[in-house]
Order: structure tokens, then C-alpha cells, then sequence
């Protein structure tokens, strides 16, 4: 018998975390802020925002740090960014892909040190960038090999990072014959491999969108709008490329509805993953809410979150009862998961083919009895967009940006920090 789905919103308390607002000010600098990417290191946190540079196709990107016991902000690191200018070679599929920062990643350098490793994707001179104290900055040099300006993660001793896509004029294409991985044992000295054969054998996989380590295996999604995200899995062993096992296909037997997962956490040995259409992808016309699966260690996976169905494994029906979106269809992608050891949060984004038009946070202790949190009153969250969910034990961070102006060209960085009542 299907079980039914129920909506427990009215069971569970909305103030699970209280928040508080940070002012992102930077003193001398006017103009709007977009907050991309964050990182806590050394007890500091580094957000990498993108402002207005003053020039019709310029931008300025910056690394700031906050003092916490000052309350004060300060630029440790700036540079211009070109914008595209909109040309497209012919016979290419171009697609929109936002520039600036894309991931600031914490990981150990060859000395088993904390380094800082940030991503900038930018029409020219795209490039990496290492810091050993948080205040100087090496750009490393391409050599002419291909370099991940994606999501970045250690595992093994390899570093690994997805491309975000080849830039023609500042517009990115997808990857020829599928997505690649790409690996190296010193992003300093270069060497960067191809960790995967392209696409993972289908040219349909087009972009890695996230990837996480679970188990003693490097685990990543990739995108797939024809026929739904896939799940693979690595213990990288011996040299690139790797050896790989398929943990899910057909977006879990939910086809095009999932078509990608860019999100993923570890909590309560399980494996989280966040479904639905990412930004910078179109929107199907009957696109349906996103969905919450979990993998087991064994291997196995069950549905957290989303609609039921008959799956390769048999019948899946929501642990949690909860339906696609947390039961909002308008909910239709889960953009960001994160875990601090005592709960599990999660972030959904209400879009349309136009514009975002609001998003929810959610928080678990059990990863199945979730329950909704409310944002801070100092703006309406339907104008805000998060691109960073942070939790700490007891604390969790959200950053993005939100519309200043009631046209939605200006934008502001955002900054939440929520003390868990847990």
C-alpha cells in the first residue's frame, strides 16, 4: 500500500536556529556585492564577492576577511574580471555561466599544512590561486593544460577539481564527449590528469557539479539533462584515470525531473544528496519540485525526501513523508547542503524560467523528522539567493545575495550567522 504523504509543517517549530545579520561593508567601496563563495580558515572567514568595477564590461572581484572581535571587514585580495562580450563561434552550444569566484577550498598541502585554494573563472586569464597565511596570494600558471576552475576537493593526496567549462569570448561551452574530473598531486608543479574517462562513458554527462568523500571513496554527480544525474564513486587507486563504480543513473529513476544533484553532505554515516535543476540550466516547462536521497554504506539508497516510485532496488516511498520541494513543487532546486555533526541543513530555491523567486532553509537531527527555519525580518527572504551553507557545531552560516532595488539589477552580499538551539 503507497503510503501517504502528510505536511508536518504544522508539527514543528520554525525558530530552530536564531539568526543574526552581518553587514557586509568594505570601507571606500560603493556598489553592489555578490557574494560567490566562502571558507573559514584560520579561525578567520573569507567570503569572495564580486562588485562593479566601474567600466561597461568590468568587474572587480575581492577576498575579504572578517575580524570577528573588531566586527570590521578587509580586502586581502582583489583583481579585475572582463565580462563577456556576448559574441558565440558558430556551430557551438554556448550556455550562461556566471564569473568570478568559484570555490575557496580548504585543503593540505604537501606538508599535510592547511592552504587556501580559490577558483576564478573570468573570460581572460581565468586562474588559481594558493595562500599558506591568508594574505598573499600565488596565482599559478597554466602551462597550457587544461585547469579546474570549479568545485575543488583532497582525497588520497590528489586534489581534485571539475573544469566549469571551456570559455569561447566569455562564453562557456559544454565539454566535448562528456565531463572530466581532473587530478594532481601538486597543484604548485601543475601535472593536472584526467581522473575519469570523458563523460564517464556518455557524452550526455555534461558537467560535474558536485563531488564529496563518504567511506573511503571520492563520490561525484554529474549533470545529465537528457536523462537525469549519475552517481560515481572512486577509491583512487594507483594513477589517473581512475577506476570507477556507478552508485545511481536516471537522476534516480527520476529522469530529467533530477537532472542534476549540486549538493552533497556527509551526516550520520550516510551520504546526502540534493537534486533538481542547478542555476545557469533552463527550467523545464512542467519541472517538478527537488528531492532529498541518501546513500547508505552498503552501497544502497533511499528516498529522504521526494515522490515515490519503483527504482531498480525496489519500491521507494520518503522516509521523511515529505514530498518533492518539502512538499512546494515551487521548490525546485536543492542548492546546497551542510552538515555539522549534531544536524543536517539544507537550502531550496523557488525558481521560474525568469528569475529566483525565493528560497527555504530546513534543519534535521535524524536526516528524516526535518522541520522549517526562519530567516532573519530584515528583508524579505524571497529576494535573497544563497550560495554558501556553512554549520558549524551549535552555529550556521548562509551567504548570498539578494535584490537591493525593486528592478533586481542591484544586488547585495548577504551574511547570516544562526546559533543552533540543538
Amino acid at each position: 500500500m503507497m503510503t501517504e504523504l502528510r505536511s508536518p509543517e504544522a508539527m514543528t517549530p520554525s525558530h530552530a536556529v536564531a539568526f543574526n545579520t552581518l553587514a557586509v561593508s568594505i570601507p571606500g567601496v560603493a556598489g553592489g556585492q555578490r557574494l560567490q563563495a566562502a571558507a573559514f580558515f584560520r579561525k578567520r572567514l573569507y567570503v569572495g564577492v564580486l562588485g562593479d568595477g566601474g567600466g561597461d564590461r568590468s568587474r572587480i572581484a575581492r577576498l575579504l576577511r572578517y575580524y570577528p572581535g573588531a566586527e570590521r571587514w578587509e580586502a586581502v585580495f582583489e583583481t579585475s574580471v572582463a565580462t563577456p562580450d556576448g559574441s558565440r563561434q558558430r556551430g557551438r552550444r554556448p550556455f550562461p555561466l556566471e564569473l568570478g569566484w568559484r570555490a575557496i577550498t580548504v585543503m593540505p598541502d604537501q606538508q599535510g599544512r592547511e592552504t587556501l585554494c580559490l577558483s576564478l573563472l573570468c573570460a581572460r586569464q581565468p586562474r588559481l590561486l594558493l595562500s599558506d597565511d591568508g594574505e598573499r596570494f600565488e596565482a599559478l600558471t597554466d602551462g597550457g593544460e587544461p585547469r579546474p576552475f570549479g568545485p575543488l576537493h583532497a582525497f588520497q593526496g590528489w586534489l581534485f577539481g571539475a573544469l566549469a567549462g571551456a570559455m569561447s569570448d566569455g562564453i562557456a561551452e559544454k565539454s566535448e564527449g562528456g565531463a572530466i574530473l581532473h587530478a594532481s598531486r601538486d597543484p604548485r608543479a601543475g601535472g593536472w590528469l584526467a581522473a575519469n574517462v570523458p563523460g564517464f562513458g556518455d557524452p550526455h554527462n555534461q558537467v560535474i557539479h558536485s563531488f564529496q568523500v563518504f567511506q573511503g571513496w571520492l563520490y561525484a554527480a554529474v549533470g545529465n539533462p537528457f536523462a537525469g544525474f549519475q552517481l560515481w564513486r572512486t577509491q583512487a587507486r594507483g594513477e589517473p584515470p581512475f577506476d570507477w563504480d556507478r552508485v545511481l543513473e536516471q537522476g534516480a529513476q527520476r529522469y530529467s525531473f533530477n537532472a542534476a544533484a549540486p549538493a552533497m553532505a556527509v551526516f550520520q554515516d550516510a551520504l546526502y544528496i540534493g537534486t533538481g535543476v542547478p542555476m545557469g540550466e533552463p527550467l523545464l516547462e512542467d519541472a517538478a519540485g527537488c528531492e532529498l536521497i541518501r546513500v547508505l554504506p552498503d552501497g544502497r539508497w533511499e528516498l529522504v525526501t521526494g515522490q515515490p516510485r519503483f527504482s531498480p532496488i525496489g519500491l521507494q516511498v520518503p522516509v521523511s513523508t515529505r514530498g518533492p520541494g518539502f512538499d512546494d513543487p515551487a521548490q525546485t532546486v536543492l542548492s546546497c547542503l551542510a552538515s555539522s555533526g549534531d544536524a543536517l541543513y539544507a537550502a531550496t530555491l523557488a525558481r521560474t524560467p525568469e528569475a529566483v523567486s525565493g528560497f527555504k532553509l530546513w534543519q534535521t537531527v535524524d536526516g528524516e523528522q526535518w522541520r522549517p527555519i526562519a530567516a532573519p525580518t530584515d528583508g524579505p527572504s524571497a529576494a535573497c539567493l544563497p550560495r554558501v551553507l556553512m554549520a558549524l557545531p551549535k552555529f550556521l552560516f548562509v551567504g548570498g545575495d539578494r535584490c537591493s532595488d525593486p528592478t533586481g539589477d542591484r544586488r547585495e552580499a548577504f551574511v547570516w550567522f544562526g546559533k543552533s538551539e540543538i
